[in-house]
């Protein structure tokens, strides 16, 4: 049976015999998936040994995600074809602005520490940082094969959407976009995973402040991720949940320090 292994970038499960991760873009050494098996975790960095880790048989139920990592939180996958504005906000923020987040085991704080023109650097409170590059790596317009056009209904409200399909790493990414949806999207497929907006005025208090978020889900295989954002706060995710067969991760915002 086919193997498949964690991504070192997006930490997605891919075929272990994939060059490049179709979701992310990063390539898949097994180096890679021996350093990065254990994830860089909120709260501080466990680093696997150079032993490879145990490949997953495919189509096996999948092992527990990890409760949160520094890429699930501050890395949208779409950033990758340049498709999501949170990273360019996060960018533009000044060092030392800071967010507190609630999780399984308490609280962390997570840090901007540098804004560079093509990276951000994160810090945690062990003084441990994620350097994550901000620049798309894959250029769409050389891989464009279809346009057309299809309304789109979210939470009732109907968006008339151009749709784009291109062929990224012998892949196809089709893309629904619109100027009135937020973040001009409204739905991606790629690489066997959908994201798509489901809600546009969920209601969320963070640090005694109500916000009107609207809702992204992502479903991978069993796997189902939805991420809560405002346009009062833009580029920044203020509760993201990951439900797997073997449980919930839940992670939310408490307090935003900004500089």
């Amino acid at each position: 049976m086919r193997k498949m292994d964690a991504c070192p970038g997006c930490k997605r499960h891919v075929l272990a015999s994939d060059g490049a991760c179709p979701f992310c873009g990063a390539t898949l050494t097994r180096r890679d998936f021996a350093v990065l098996a254990s994830s860089i975790l909120i709260g501080g960095t466990t680093l696997a040994c150079d032993q490879d880790p145990p490949a997953v048989e495919y189509g096996a139920p999948r092992a527990p995600e990890p409760a949160v990592t520094w890429d699930q939180v501050f890395v949208d996958w779409r950033a990758t074809f340049g498709l999501s504005e949170s990273l360019k906000s996060w960018a533009s923020k000044k060092p030392g602005t800071s967010v507190l987040y609630a999780v399984a085991l308490g609280t962390t704080r997570i840090t901007l520490s540098e804004a560079a023109a093509d990276s951000i650097t994160i810090t945690d409170e062990q003084g441990k940082a994620r350097k994550i590059t901000t620049k798309p790596s894959v250029d769409l317009a050389a891989s464009l094969k279809k346009e057309e056009k299809q309304e789109v209904e979210v939470d009732a409200r109907k968006f008339n959407c151009d749709v784009r399909t291109y062929e990224v790493m012998k892949r196809t990414l089709k893309v629904w976009s619109s100027n009135d949806a937020p973040e001009r999207l409204v739905k991606v497929e790629y690489g066997g995973e959908t994201t798509e907006l489901v809600a546009l005025a969920e209601k969320l208090t963070v640090a005694g402040k109500e916000h009107s978020c609207y809702v992204w889900r992502s479903v991978s295989g069993n796997v189902e991720t939805r991420f809560w954002r405002a346009d009062g706060v833009p580029g920044l995710t203020l509760k993201w949940q990951q439900k797997t067969p073997r449980g919930t991760a839940t992670l939310e915002v408490r307090e935003i320090k900004e500089k």
